[in-house]
């Protein structure tokens, strides 16, 4: 379960699309502590189209837009520690087709 434990420091929301997301390259190592990446924050519009509890508690948002997709992960709101701070990193389908949600890289 992510948790959000460690209170990274996240930098300013920054808006961007699916594509730029989608064509970031896999890290060659992952370290024991957060990339940096990981501390950015994007708002995209895109069409939240399934949001999926994970067994590990987190859950996954299927993002898509005309010609991409992606899938957004957002640690569990009920154990989080930064709740109030996270709650606009989920986002419900509802009528409209798209939406604009934040999420932290």
């Amino acid at each position: 379960m992510k948790t959000l434990q460690d209170r990274p420091r996240l930098l300013p929301v920054h808006t961007t699309t699916l594509h730029f997301l989608v064509a970031r390259h896999a890290p060659h190592a992952l370290p024991s502590t957060r990339l940096p990446f990981e501390r950015h924050v994007f708002q995209v519009t895109a069409a939240a189209t399934e949001i999926r509890p994970e067994d590990d508690g987190d859950l996954h948002v299927l993002l898509r837009d005309s010609r991409f997709h992606m899938i957004a992960e957002t640690p569990s709101p009920a154990a989080s520690p930064m709740r109030s701070s996270c709650a606009e990193c989920i986002c419900e389908p509802h009528d409209e087709p798209y939406a604009s949600a934040a999420a932290a890289g």
